[in-house]
């Protein structure tokens, strides 16, 4: 009887380890935070091409079919932050029709936050009395800079996914803050194989989403895949008109820079689903070309509006007129 009890517990106790070896959902967020951490500073080039449908009925439009991309480039030191683009877009003749075409058009966007001002600035392919500058200085309500990277194209590559239009542009959070609100969540026992590596699986539910999230522990817990789901029939979310959301992230492709893993390529890609059968669908290939991690920022002038053109139109956000 001894010796059978032995067995027992010889038995039982392989099996207790092994699930004691799994990490709690608490412990990989905060890994996954740490990984963030280490590209607070960088400085990347980015291409993002996409294609998809859409039909806007509350809104008067038909079905649309959406094909184009676009060209550009982030900085950031975790506190200001600087972006630039161009796109194309097929069947629209104001745009580009191709990225070669981008490429060579003199036209682009920009927003710069330099810790105290924020600057928009539209580039035209005419002279500089055709570009447009909108400056919200300090004390605006929207001279901030926490809007810049959660919206970005590379959001997802960051741990941004796409949210409702109601949380645009500043209630955005990052994958981790809103898991951390989860009302369940929990970590499968068993690691699933992404792109050849074994993954841990978080599942988690909050008031309006579900998510299932799988964090890469090869590659700097970084998330090498991800679906969510946000609202649905019967469940209050975000804007009146919209009814659902679905939200992926495959295909991940990570480098190691400066002895940090980085997510550098996806596929990924949203369904909104609106009132009166109407929604958006997108499905993105996004590609991060060039990245420098914690590059010398004062040297590049990554945060002065150097760049704006003699003689552009300037418009003071909150004051009248423009100089």
């Amino acid at each position: 009887m001894y010796k059978l009890a032995i067995i027992v517990l010889l038995c039982v106790r392989p099996l207790q380890l092994a699930t004691a070896e799994v990490p709690t959902a608490s412990a990989l967020l905060e890994r996954f935070a740490a990984s963030q951490e280490k590209r607070r500073s960088f400085r990347l080039k980015y291409e993002d091409q996409y294609h998809g449908k859409s039909k806007l009925s509350f809104k008067g439009q038909a079905e649309k079919v959406l094909s184009g991309g676009y060209i550009g480039e982030l900085r950031s030191d975790g506190r200001r932050h600087y972006s630039c683009e161009k796109s194309w877009e097929r069947n629209r003749p104001h745009m580009s029709q191709s990225k070669e075409a981008a490429k060579a058009d003199p036209r682009y966007r920009s927003f710069l936050w330099d810790g105290t001002n924020k600057y928009q600035y539209l580039r035209s392919n005419a002279g500089p009395e055709w570009d447009k500058l909108f400056l919200m200085p300090k004390g605006h309500a929207d001279a901030r800079g926490d809007d810049m990277i959660a919206p970005h194209r590379s959001r997802v590559l960051f741990g941004f996914f796409e949210d409702t239009q109601a949380k645009a542009p500043y209630g955005y959070q990052r994958i981790d803050e809103q898991l951390r609100q989860a009302g369940s969540i929990s970590v499968q026992q068993k690691m699933q194989d992404v792109g050849g590596s074994k993954c841990y699986v978080i599942s988690a539910r909050t008031k309006d989403s579900r998510y299932e999230i799988w964090i890469d522990p090869e590659h700097g817990y970084n998330i090498a895949k991800a679906e969510i789901f946000r609202g649905g029939e019967g469940v209050k979310f975000g804007k009146p008109e919209e009814i659902s959301l679905s939200t992926y992230l495959k295909n991940v492709r990570f480098e190691k820079i400066d002895a940090a893993w980085v997510p550098m390529e996806a596929d990924c890609g949203f369904h909104w689903k609106l009132i009166y059968e109407s929604y958006l669908k997108e499905d993105h290939h996004h590609k991060i070309t060039e990245l420098t991690l914690a590059p010398s920022h004062e040297a590049l002038r990554s945060f002065e509006p150097s760049y704006i053109r003699n003689g552009t139109t300037t418009y003071l956000i909150g004051r009248k007129g423009s100089t």
